[in-house]
């Protein structure tokens, strides 16, 4: 939590979001005074790990003065802590939370009802699920951006339904073969490890190559797996935000905007398991606010990966 001074006055305490926000009005330039927990003194927003926010002006006005702007035009600045994602996503959320949760549950109900459909189920559900997920990411992106929401924007990915079904079917494809791939190594000394095994063995039996095999077949797939998957999770985010964009683009520019950001998401990923593990002990019901809580920290991120993304031109 931050503080500054405005007008020989202290103000605060505020978030990192409000922070961006007031930096974004004008109401704290790099020469404000601030001060947060850990610092020893006040100290000129310039001068502390705000500076990332501001950047000089081209031209100085006409005082000469050092007039500094808001670097980017996200709300999001690079690299955020996903501590700092999650306050960011309730103070978003707040006063709104009715429509997002609404969004959330319609999102929930519609592919569940889907997938329950006699027979085809399971096809109709694989068929949809991208364009859905694109028309709730509208959304979810209006929220953070303050456009405009509908909870029939859910629907809005359908005039992408093509794209989004073939991102759909090669982020599954190529997550498979990547768990087949990996797994074989493991398997292949699983084989020959089983083959040296007496009839009937016991566990006490196992040699060497099956455990060799079991830890393998266990591990690699997994972490490779989840790799690929966070590297390309941000595909149908990209599908939202761009209506020319195909399926191998959306895919391979989610795959870089990933760059050097695996472990963050890695961070926010845990913070998000941890709040749905919680919402177990209210046998359900907390999933109501915690389903909007993280599709909009999840937007957060990718709005964060787009503005390193302006940063670096």
């Amino acid at each position: 939590m931050w503080y500054y001074a405005l007008n020989q006055e202290q103000h605060g305490p505020v978030n990192y979001f409000d922070v961006v926000s007031l930096i974004g009005s004008g109401t704290i330039t790099p020469s404000t005074l601030v001060w947060q927990q850990g610092m020893d003194e006040w100290q000129p927003a310039g001068e502390t790990e705000l500076a990332q926010l501001f950047r000089k002006e081209d031209a100085p006005d006409s005082q000469g003065s050092d007039k500094l702007t808001v670097e980017t035009k996200y709300d999001v600045p690079a690299h955020t802590k996903s501590t700092q994602l999650l306050s960011m996503s309730g103070h978003t959320l707040s006063g709104r939370w009715g429509q997002s949760i609404g969004m959330a549950l319609a999102h929930i109900g519609v592919l569940m009802g889907l997938s329950f459909l006699p027979l085809i189920g399971g096809l109709v559900s694989m068929l949809f699920t991208g364009a859905l997920a694109v028309g709730a990411n509208r959304f979810w992106l209006n929220l953070l951006r303050g456009g405009p929401t509908k909870i029939d924007q859910l629907f809005s990915g359908m005039n992408r339904f093509g794209p989004a079904l073939i991102t759909y079917l090669l982020f599954s494809l190529i997550s498979v073969v990547v768990m087949v791939i990996t797994a074989l190594p493991g398997g292949i000394l699983l084989g020959i490890g089983i083959s040296q095994l007496p009839a009937n063995p016991q566990i006490t039996d196992f040699n060497a190559l099956t455990w060799a095999g079991i830890i393998l077949v266990a591990t690699i797939p997994t972490l490779v797996a989840t790799y690929i998957i966070a590297r390309l999770s941000f595909c149908f985010y990209v599908l939202s935000d761009d209506d020319q964009i195909g399926a191998v683009d959306a895919l391979t520019r989610s795959w870089n905007l990933m760059t050097g950001n695996f472990w963050r998401l890695m961070i926010l990923w845990t913070l998000l398991s941890l709040i749905m593990l919680g919402c177990l002990l209210t046998l359900g019901i907390g999933f109501i606010w915690a389903a909007p809580y993280m599709q909009v920290a999840m937007a957060s991120f990718y709005e964060s990966l787009l503005t390193e993304e302006y940063e670096k031109g």
